[in-house]
């Protein structure tokens, strides 16, 4: 018979799911070139005018194993001087959104997305035909 001294040592983890990633993901990250840094107040190393370029994204935004699809907040730190639309696009399914003014482009707000997420990577990505200026500065996903 086995000697339990010959036996491969048992690793032991836990079964649970693991919750979806939770974090903050700054826009200058994934279009570095495009980062602007003339109105303060912004986190990190500044924002993106997306008047400026066509899209802001998020890239490979990960959501470890879990059941099924489940919902989150996409919590968006912006600055408007006017109302604007903008298209929300999570892995290809596209959505419009109302971004409220801000009052200026040196005032920040928050804007609240549900979005719902399967396990893996997702794409977000943000894009409109604008009017004015809109600065992303960065995005806060929740449960």
């Amino acid at each position: 018979g086995a000697n339990f001294k010959d036996m491969p040592d048992l690793r032991y983890f836990d079964a649970d799911p693991l919750e979806g990633l939770i974090g903050v993901y700054e826009f200058e990250d994934y279009a570095s070139a495009s980062a602007l840094t003339a109105y303060k107040g912004y986190s990190s190393t500044g924002y993106v005018d997306l008047n400026q370029v066509a899209s802001a994204s998020l890239l490979s935004v990960y959501t470890p194993y879990q059941m099924g699809q489940k919902t989150y907040n996409l919590v968006v730190r912006y600055a408007a001087a006017q109302d604007q639309t903008l298209s929300l696009s999570v892995n290809g399914a596209t959505t419009s959104h109302q971004f409220l003014s801000t009052g200026s482009l040196y005032d920040w707000g928050e804007k609240v997305i549900p979005i719902s997420l399967n396990e893996g990577e997702h794409d977000i990505t943000f894009s409109g035909a604008l009017s004015d200026s809109i600065n992303l500065d960065k995005a806060h996903i929740t449960q």
